[in-house]
């Protein structure tokens, strides 16, 4: 089974810095994550208006012109004015209530739309809140974690590595010393032999 990695708590502004990372990751997995389906959509909704507007001209009634962004006017008053140009058009009761069934679904996703779009506001805004406080504990945290324990560790690493090269070369020069104090071993005696030639 595989282990959840340790938090590293043995530095705050590590930990900081990785706080804030997650933050950044989080909120842009959270500004993409969340996908609407269609039928919740302003194009749908505007869509279903159309079609309704149209249903209700082709039974003689005037209603008004949509608005290029539905957002702008009340969908109750836009349902009262559906609702009193049924009421005032001579259809047949099947077809009225059709009429009247299509402009009451109508009004509730113009309403559940609203919803939606108050929440997607909010949650902007928590996504911008998120970022800016993921900035500023990323940034902040980097820097103190450079300047109050990184830098001071650089260092001491550093005096390590000179400490342990120095050693290394009072042994070479130790080894060299030694190795000139010892007398060379004498050379040893070797006899010529010597050959006659044949005359």
């Amino acid at each position: 089974m595989w282990s959840l990695p340790a938090l590293p708590t043995d530095n705050l502004y590590k930990l900081i810095t990785l706080l804030g990372m997650a933050m950044y990751i989080s909120a842009f997995y959270l500004l993409y994550v969340e996908k609407k389906p269609f039928e919740e959509t302003g194009a749908f909704i505007y869509s279903r208006a159309a079609v309704l507007r149209d249903r209700l001209e082709d039974a003689g009634a005037k209603p008004k012109p949509l608005e290029k962004d539905l957002t702008e006017e009340s969908p109750y008053d836009r349902y009262r004015e559906f609702r009193d140009l049924i009421h005032s058009a001579a259809l047949d009761p099947v077809q009225a209530q059709q009429l009247r069934d299509m402009n009451e679904q109508l009004l509730n996703t113009r309403l559940s739309n609203l919803r939606n779009v108050d929440r997607a506001e909010q949650m902007a805004l928590n996504i911008r809140l998120l970022t800016i406080l993921a900035a500023i504990l990323t940034t902040g945290g980097s820097i103190a974690w450079y300047f109050c324990f990184q830098r001071h560790q650089d260092f001491i690493a550093k005096v390590n590595a000179l400490e342990a090269y120095q050693r290394v070369l009072l042994a070479q020069a130790a080894a060299l010393h030694n190795g000139l104090d010892k007398e060379p071993p004498p050379a040893k005696k070797t006899r010529k032999r010597v050959t006659q030639t044949p005359t």
